[in-house]
């Protein structure tokens, strides 16, 4: 997830204190994408409740420790295990997924939000079709596509540089491996870090740096996670941490670990776990470097949110 705004001081954020409860979504959902507005809104996109699969969007205000839900303009058609990116421009990007009918997709479609509604409109496809990867945005404002499954877990990465309405896409280096409902995230120094997710047979603690340079991206092996984590959830910190929260292992998991990142190697340790197990939730970075964490699965569907507590001394 890349939020167009960036702030004029970045926070001495410290520990991870607490999870605060938030106000809850209008449904339970899990599966869902997210992503933060450059005016500081929460867009809460798709996903699956248990029993349907959904193309409601939902619009959310921060404040303090609540949260109003709006309903926004649905997307073109239901998705889940799809994915969402604000663009620069701060249009929004949802890419792949999932249809009701659990056919996996090459669809994209950019959204332009004003007010309460957003107008869809179609853009350039995936290459191929994809659910359970990873879409990030990357320093040169191009979009990069990692992993993901078709019915297989793939190592295919894509470069997307969008234009208007439409999307160039080309292939890049793959991932060492194949990975599905992994996580990626950029750091500071521009590279990026792929944790975690599922290989087709077995959950994963790997994590990959990669260095990227025109259309090509320079993997190495890095730490691995404390445990191994499918659709975990991670977030760049404003000191350069990675906050990963969640996932799913056998059994949902509560579990945070904050990563700092030294050359090729991160060190992991535990933080504040979650009020409660979630897998297949989402984590949105907000304005204020606070993190929110919505929905997901914890043994039943969820609508639940949480608002993280740092004890730094902020600008």
């Amino acid at each position: 997830m890349f939020a167009a705004w960036r702030p004029q001081c970045v926070p001495a954020l410290g520990n991870l204190t607490a999870w605060n409860t938030g106000t809850s979504l209008p449904a339970a959902r899990a599966f869902h994408a997210d992503g933060v507005l450059s005016d500081g809104r929460v867009l809460v996109m798709g996903g699956f409740n248990g029993t349907s699969y959904i193309a409601t969007t939902s619009l959310g205000t921060v404040s303090g420790t609540a949260v109003t839900w709006v309903a926004s303009t649905a997307l073109p058609a239901v998705r889940y295990n799809h994915d969402a990116i604000v663009l620069p421009d701060g249009r929004v990007l949802v890419t792949g997924g999932q249809d009701a009918s659990t056919n996996f997709q090459a669809t994209t479609w950019l959204g332009t939000v004003s007010g309460t509604s957003i107008t869809w409109v179609a853009s350039t496809n995936l290459p191929a079709t994809r659910s359970g990867h990873s879409a990030i945005v990357l320093p040169d404002g191009r979009v990069l596509i990692t992993g993901g499954s078709n019915g297989t877990a793939q190592t295919t990465t894509w470069f997307g540089a969008v234009s208007g309405t439409t999307i160039t896409w080309g292939a890049s280096t793959a991932l060492p491996a194949a990975r599905v409902n992994h996580t990626s995230s950029v750091l500071p120094d521009g590279r990026v870090l792929v944790t975690g997710g599922f290989d087709g047979g077995s959950y994963q603690a790997t994590t990959w740096l990669g260095t990227v340079s025109g259309t090509t991206i320079t993997w190495v092996a890095s730490t691995a996670l404390p445990a191994a984590r499918k659709n975990p959830r991670a977030n760049t910190l404003p000191d350069g941490r990675v906050l990963v929260t969640g996932g799913y292992n056998s059994t949902a998991q509560d579990t945070t670990w904050l990563g700092t990142v030294s050359g090729t190697t991160i060190n992991w340790a535990n933080s504040t776990a979650l009020p409660a197990v979630r897998s297949y939730h989402t984590a949105s970075m907000l304005r204020d470097w606070r993190v929110l964490v919505t929905g997901g699965w914890g043994g039943t569907y969820q609508a639940t949110t949480w608002l993280s507590s740092w004890s730094g001394t902020g600008c």
